[in-house]
């Protein structure tokens, strides 16, 4: 029963220290694009998520969690669930 049900909590932060070369907007793509935001320095971002990862075999996993962010300004992560499924050989 432990394989199927393994729980996890995480917590990820990430700062932009410098502005980038691109789009005149104060905001960056977090983990999905990357703008390269001309006025987003000194933006710092933070997510909790909690979930769970099943081995369904010797060689695969299956994990689904759920992300909110706890600081603001939240943009695109506010909300998120993320699955993923992973090989191993």
């Amino acid at each position: 029963m432990a394989k199927l049900f393994i729980p996890f909590v995480a917590v990820n932060a990430w700062a932009l220290l410098a502005d980038g070369n691109g789009l005149p907007i104060d905001s960056e793509g977090y983990d999905v694009i990357n703008f390269g935001a001309s006025q987003a320095s000194g933006t710092t971002q933070s997510t909790a998520a909690v979930g769970f990862r099943s081995r369904l075999t010797n060689s695969i996993d299956f994990g689904i969690a759920y992300e909110k962010a706890i600081l603001s300004p939240e943009g695109l992560t506010d909300d998120s669930i993320t699955a993923d499924f992973c090989i191993r050989f």
